[in-house]
């Protein structure tokens, strides 16, 4: 019975206003990161097993692949960007594309 427990809070980070322009891969990933309470206990846990930040990070990272889906697809464009291949050409289709390109 978990009725004693506080509600789950949604918490978030401000950022520069300008990282839209200046790093939007970066913003796409900030957006997409999510924590449950779960992974906040292993990470806690292994905080206090390992007594270091960066190895409990590292244990979670290793033991988890979810984070995998905050990061953006090399082909997710962002306004202002188009596909293009690896010689920096825009292409039409993601299938050809390596990555985005400034229009």
């Amino acid at each position: 019975d978990m009725r004693s427990l506080r509600p789950s809070k949604v918490l978030q980070t401000l950022v520069t206003p300008t990282i839209a322009t200046a790093a939007p891969r970066v913003l796409k990933t900030l957006g997409s990161l999510s924590l449950t309470d779960t992974d906040i206990t292993y990470l806690l846990t292994q905080y206090m097993l390992l007594g270091d930040l960066e190895k409990a990070a590292c244990e979670w990272l290793t033991n988890t692949s979810d984070w995998q889906e905050w990061i953006p697809l090399d082909t997710a464009c962002s306004d202002g960007q188009g596909l293009a291949d690896d010689k920096g050409n825009f292409v039409e289709n993601r299938s050809d594309a390596v990555r985005c390109s400034s229009c």
